[in-house]
């Protein structure tokens, strides 16, 4: 017997992996990136935006101290 247990069969730990273990999870990885996409989208934008608004204070305000010095990213 194996040190880790599962034997099915006489499968191996990657034939397990890939005909039982991965197709019993396929369902669930898409549902879980799905559910993650808003997110990262959300995450994104909200990040361009800051380095845009930084960009553009850097630009507008050349002679104010806070160009040299911004409080945010």
């Amino acid at each position: 017997m194996r040190a880790s247990g599962r034997r099915t069969m006489c499968a191996g730990d990657r034939e397990l992996m890939c005909q039982v273990l991965l197709p019993a999870a396929l369902p669930q990885i898409p549902t879980g990136l799905q559910a993650a996409l808003p997110l990262s989208l959300t995450v994104a934008v909200g990040y361009c935006m800051i380095k845009l608004m930084s960009i553009l204070r850097r630009r507008l305000l050349l002679w104010h101290q806070e160009a040299l010095d911004p409080t945010t990213a």
